[in-house]
């Protein structure tokens, strides 16, 4: 089972109110900056996991978001031979859009 970052931000928050319900004061933003200072300390040493969602809500797997690049799709897309009258067409086109 993998512990995730988030996982123990979630619990962390949950026995501070909980403490905090109780009767006890403290001060919120200065502890939830300290629990996820040590969070992230947890990260680098490789005891939990960083979910990588960003908090989008997402599954925290983030392999396949970013594509491969391939060596394929190198090749430029090939240029009009102008013999129709397209590449001008496009050209006056994008002229008569900023004029």
């Amino acid at each position: 089972m993998k512990i995730t970052k988030r996982a123990v931000l979630a619990i962390a928050s949950f026995v501070l109110l909980l403490l905090q319900a109780l009767g006890l004061k403290i001060d919120l933003p200065v502890v939830n900056e300290l629990i996820s200072a040590f969070a992230g300390v947890l990260v680098v040493l490789g005891i939990v996991t960083d979910g990588g969602s960003g908090g989008t809500g997402g599954s925290g797997d983030t392999e396949g978001d970013v594509p491969s690049v391939s060596d394929e799709d190198d090749d430029p897309p090939p240029a009009g031979d102008g013999e129709n009258g397209e590449d001008e067409e496009k050209n006056t086109h994008k002229l008569s859009l900023l004029s």
